[in-house]
């Protein structure tokens, strides 16, 4: 090992920090590989549905500062907070609503934690309280049709168990592969009820055309105890398409 191993080595052992020399490995960050593989790929359009208060974001600013962010965050409060910290950032667009498989009104089950909202679900108990509020919810190949907008460059989908739905509202352009990249969060084990399952949402995609590009942000069981096989990760996927014509 020379110099730089053992100085890298050392400060590793210190900090239990892990350091590269060039790049992040693949499936640490899906902007990095993709950046990785298209050298010189622009995002001129991306779209946060589920934004919570903009975490993601961030990630997208730094990707392509000067992309254009399409947030959908359908409660009131999570919102304002949301629009709130990106008000002075005019590429960035906030609506206070839900993108699903069907436009009308859908109800919404408000946590304690406003990144674990969630649409109530027709099998939910209904005998069970919980505080809930009224949503607007639209397709996003509607929302794409009344807003001019004829191709997405990363489609990111966080929306706590309703992320199929999410797809379903969007069979037009993801037929047509005017989506490049679709990240979803998917469930990873069969006891996990929360997360849609990753083989319905592969299944779905592979049928649209798109095949899996990475895995990422794997996170373990928790509930109720801690347990040695995954709960969730994020699943990012590729147009055929995209791929074949870059």
């Amino acid at each position: 090992m020379g110099l730089k191993g053992k100085v890298k080595d050392f400060i590793e052992k210190r900090t239990n920090f892990r350091f590269y020399y060039n790049q992040v490995p693949f499936g640490i960050d899906p902007f990095e590989d993709i950046k990785m593989i298209w050298k010189g790929y622009r995002t001129n359009i991306l779209f946060d549905v589920g934004s919570n208060e903009g975490q993601s974001v961030r990630d997208f600013l730094i990707f392509d500062k000067k992309a254009s962010i399409y947030c959908f965050e359908p409660i009131k409060s999570t919102f304002e907070s949301l629009s709130s910290k990106f008000r002075h950032h005019n590429n960035v667009k906030t609506h206070m609503l839900a993108l699903g498989s069907f436009e009308g009104v859908v109800k919404m089950k408000l946590s304690d934690s406003s990144c674990m909202n969630s649409i109530v679900s027709d099998s939910e108990d209904s005998s069970e309280e919980f505080v809930q509020e009224n949503i607007q919810s639209k397709t996003l190949d509607n929302f794409c049709k009344e807003n001019f907008i004829e191709h997405i460059n990363y489609l990111k989908i966080d929306t706590e168990g309703y992320d199929l739905d999410v797809l379903k509202g969007a069979n037009r352009m993801l037929d047509s592969s005017k989506i490049d990249f679709v990240q979803v969060e998917a469930g990873m084990n069969p006891q996990n009820n929360y997360h849609v399952p990753m083989q319905n949402l592969k299944t779905f995609l592979e049928d649209k055309g798109y095949y899996l590009f990475g895995i990422y942000d794997q996170k373990h069981e928790y509930i109720p105890v801690w347990r040695p096989y995954l709960r969730r990760c994020n699943m990012v996927f590729v147009a055929k398409d995209f791929y074949y014509s870059n």
